[in-house]
């Protein structure tokens, strides 16, 4: 185990923390508003931890020597960024729950679970190997999710929640793929260790498996539909997650693997282009959006994809660009997604064409939208505008031409939301607007001003240990070139969209595909569904009996060369219980009633716990009688109250039955027969034998292999008994309480 107990060691404690008031909220939903603030204070005391870290530290604990494979964290200088984004916003977000969630119903399962998501995001920007980054990327995935669908009765919030998850999940098999080839290939699992591959013939698919779990995660064209669906969540969901962090985990992947997959010829054109049409796909979604969440939930994307698109670039400058105007991004997207929380707490509406007059009663309010719109539209003395300014220098023509046409459509957004809301007669009936729900956003906005007028001390600080020195200083002051140009150019178009035209709330072709999709995946289950289960059950077996049939004389052809063991004659007593087995096997098949068949599988089931004893293995023989006792009492019980049997099936369908059976019978011999001759098993059997005393402590082979050596598997299979019960014990629930109903 090595751990630096000075650095990391306070950052692992308020991560338990964390998860610890995340639970209590959870448990307890009347203290949640307080436990709220307390995990606004536990991630800022993060962001000073991970601020203070020096870059380099590393903790790591192996859990499988054999593999290499360890959860390890670390400070780098990519991601201290990163973890100041996640925890700096958290302790936003916490304190805009604390008072937005006061009323709302599942307030506690609803800070529980952010805490928890952020916990999961520290996990993927502080990995420091590729499989403590999968398990942390999967646990944000499974918290949104949750957070997704929070509010379930409404069947909007679960067909949201289960989109995303298949989206990213399916993404995230991809990724998984893609890092087992870097494995294979690079022979480690840590980052740091990984040699630059862009030269190894497996490289393209390497590039373009990592990039599906990429683009996936962070809503890149074609799975941009995701993110606006994923608005149906609170509105601390919506600013936390899918605008400022966990959308960006994706381009977080990209610029880590930058250097080891970044030369690749397949690395440029893949993310540059996706990059640029997610950037316009966004860009129009947003324009005709009228949903407040869901305008910037398509300027969210839309900015996603020039993150890529620079990513793809592999320049100094384009990764410049790309930190910088992430930084600026999370600060006016989350100020601007709390001013729409703001804007449906005071008025409960959602829509933005029918909202107005506000700015007189909220001038301060007005203000932080008027900051973080300027962010939005990339223009003003703001930390976005001083990244997109960068974003266009680093661009080549092609990608600045996609750019400049989404960049309008952005204006247009932020024009209407600006000015559209606050201009005209001041409403009746709105809400006094809490102190909690309008610190937060103008605290954002302060951050992004005070963070335009000094982009040199943030280049220094947080750019620069990530892309290297050398970089030009980043100005607010833009230089008369095509990029200031560009933007001016987009800020009067934008304007006049915005005068001229109105949103028009179309469905997006890739929504209808997944759609499309989805529809065929239930009508093809109904399909199959009916083909195979809707028969009697003797034909739903022999179905089974014929597929597994077809599957061993496959393998049979596709490798016909088979290794016989070495079989040595069976001692007197082994084969009288061979005897046994086989006498109680043909008893239960030609068994007049129920008891009798159960007495004869049971000889069956006790035959072999003998066969085990004779073999030496008084464990296994002792879990053999044991089940079987269980299984031939549960038998009796139940079958007991159950009528006689009836034969009623033909002879032929006897026969039929009887041949498909021992065909099926014979080919699982053969296939018993040729993995027992392999050499390779034996290797397996010395290597349990030689290793089970020292590495698992245990002097009983078998138990080691069970809760040692493949304890994943028995985890596994406790996993699904536990599922079982709880689904039985629901059952049951419902059972009684229609009897109690009736």
């Amino acid at each position: 185990m090595n751990f630096d107990l000075t650095s990391l060691q306070p950052l692992l404690v308020l991560s338990c923390l964390a998860l610890i008031l995340g639970g209590a909220a959870a448990v307890r939903p009347r203290v949640a508003e307080g436990i709220s603030w307390g995990l606004a204070a536990v991630s800022a005391l993060m962001a000073v931890v991970i601020g203070l870290t020096p870059l380099g530290t590393r903790a790591s604990v192996p859990w499988i020597p054999d593999w290499s494979v360890e959860w390890s964290l670390h400070i780098t200088g990519l991601s201290r960024l990163f973890g100041l984004v996640v925890c700096g916003m958290g302790t936003f977000v916490f304190a805009y729950a604390s008072r937005y969630l006061r009323d709302y119903e599942r307030r506690g399962e609803c800070i529980g679970l952010l805490a928890a998501f952020m916990v999961s995001m520290l996990g993927v920007v502080l990995a420091a190997d590729l499989v403590t980054l999968f398990v942390a990327w999967e646990l944000t995935s499974v918290t949104s999710f949750l957070l997704i669908g929070i509010e379930r009765e409404r069947e909007s919030a679960r067909r949201a929640a289960v989109q995303a998850f298949v989206v990213t999940g399916a993404g995230a098999l991809a990724m998984l793929a893609g890092f087992v080839m870097i494995y294979q290939v690079a022979g480690t699992w840590r980052l740091d260790q990984i040699p630059d591959l862009s030269s190894h013939p497996s490289t393209p698919w390497i590039v373009g498996l990592v990039a599906l779990g990429a683009m996936a995660k962070s809503a890149q064209v074609p799975f941009q539909f995701w993110l606006p669906s994923a608005m149906e969540a609170p509105t601390p969901v919506s600013a936390y997650l899918h605008s400022a962090t966990m959308v960006k985990a994706g381009v977080f992947l990209l610029l880590t693997l930058g250097p080891i997959l970044g030369k690749s010829l397949a690395w440029t054109p893949i993310l540059a282009t996706v990059g640029c049409l997610t950037a316009l796909a966004g860009a129009h979604l947003a324009w005709q959006a009228d949903d407040l969440k869901r305008i910037l939930a398509g300027t969210t994307v839309s900015s996603l994809g020039l993150m890529v698109a620079l990513v793809g670039l592999s320049k100094q400058l384009a990764t410049g660009a790309v930190l910088v105007f992430l930084l600026g991004h999370c600060l006016y997207k989350g100020a601007l997604f709390m001013v729409a929380g703001n804007f449906t707490f005071i008025s409960g509406e959602k829509k933005a064409s029918r909202l107005s007059g506000l700015g007189r009663a909220y001038p301060l309010l007005w203000a932080s939208a008027l900051v973080a719109e300027l962010g939005l539209a990339g223009f003003g003395p703001v930390l976005a505008f001083v990244g997109k300014e960068v974003a266009f220098k680093a661009a080549p023509l092609s990608m600045l031409i996609a750019l400049a046409v989404a960049s309008p459509m952005l204006v247009a957004c932020a024009w209407r939301l600006a000015f559209a809301p606050f201009l005209g007669p001041t409403p009746t009936g709105a809400r006094p607007l809490p102190l909690a729900m309008l610190l937060p956003p103008v605290l954002l906005g302060a951050m992004s001003l005070a963070g335009g007028f000094a982009p040199t001390a943030i280049q220094s600080w947080l750019i620069d240990p990530v892309v290297g020195p050398g970089l030009k200083r980043f100005s607010v002051i833009p230089e008369l070139d095509a990029a200031l140009l560009a933007t001016l150019l987009a800020l009067g178009v934008g304007i006049w969209l915005a005068l001229k035209t109105r949103p028009t709330n179309a469905v997006t072709l890739a929504e209808r595909a997944y759609g499309s999709v989805v529809a065929w995946l239930r009508q093809t289950g109904e399909s199959v569904r009916a083909t195979t289960q809707d028969k009697p059950v003797r034909k739903r077996v022999l179905t089974v009996i014929l597929v597994a049939t077809t599957v061993l004389a496959i393998g049979f052809l596709a490798d016909p060369s088979m290794v016989w063991p070495d079989l040595q004659l069976p001692t007197v007593p082994v084969l009288l219980v061979a005897t046994l087995i086989f006498g109680g096997a043909v008893a239960t098949v030609f068994a007049p009633t129920r008891i009798s068949g159960i007495v004869s599988l049971g000889v069956t089931g006790l035959g072999l716990a003998l066969l085990f004893l004779l073999m030496g293995a008084p464990d296994l023989a002792m879990t053999q009688l044991t089940v079987e006792i269980v299984t031939v009492v549960i038998f009796v019980l139940v079958f007991h109250h159950l009528p006689r049997i009836g034969y009623h099936a033909t002879r032929s369908i006897r026969m039929r039955d009887a041949v498909a059976a021992l065909v099926l019978a014979g080919f699982l011999t053969l296939a018993l027969l040729s993995v027992t001759g392999r050499p390779d098993l034996a290797r397996s059997a010395e290597f349990y034998a030689a290793n089970s005393m020292p590495l698992a402590l245990g002097k009983n082979v078998v138990n080691t292999i069970i809760v040692d050596f493949r304890a994943m598997d028995t985890l596994g299979e406790i996993t699904v008994l536990a599922a079982a019960a709880l689904g039985v014990t629901s059952l049951f629930g419902k059972s009684l309480a229609h009897k109690e109903e009736a």
